[in-house]
């Protein structure tokens, strides 16, 4: 006898954020309750979006705005999203981010209220990419690209 999800024996391979087309019957009600926000199983054997995973990094030197740092973020989260692909951001050592994976626009209003509420410090993080508060795009701890302050504030890529 099938279980009542209607999906066999399959086992779930992970929780994502709900999508529109996504089935009610996939709703996982327990963390959807407990996050305000709906989620959905995703079995083994299911496609799924490809996964960017962003790390933001706070120890480097920002000075006391850090508006260019979160706009930064912002961009390069809507852009993975438009282009059709996921993001898990966390900050990396997860203090005030615990990894998230970013499936609408929705998801990343929300982290960015998180990330903006309580800012932290935080180390290196592997071979993820790593966003510093100076502006800089790390992977590994190597910079790979840098972006600049404009003078009128905007970003500059």
């Amino acid at each position: 006898m099938a279980p009542a999800g209607g999906r066999g024996l399959e086992e779930v391979k992970q929780l994502r954020g709900y999508q529109p087309g996504d089935r009610l019957r996939d709703v996982h009600w327990p963390s959807s309750a407990r996050f305000g926000q709906l989620y959905v199983k995703e079995y083994e054997g299911q496609p799924s979006r490809p996964l960017l995973r962003l790390r933001l990094d706070f120890t480097h030197e920002a000075g006391d705005d850090l508006t260019a740092y979160y706009e930064l973020v912002y961009g390069l989260v809507l852009a993975s999203l438009e282009s059709g692909r996921e993001v898990e951001l966390a900050d990396t050592d997860e203090l005030v981010l615990k990894p998230a994976v970013i499936s609408q626009r929705e998801d990343l209003d929300q982290a960015m209220k998180r990330l903006y509420d309580a800012p932290a410090i935080s180390e290196s993080a592997g071979g993820d990419l790593v966003l510093a508060t100076d502006l800089t795009l790390r992977r590994g701890g190597k910079i790979i690209r840098e972006f600049r302050k404009g003078d009128g504030g905007e970003i500059q890529i």
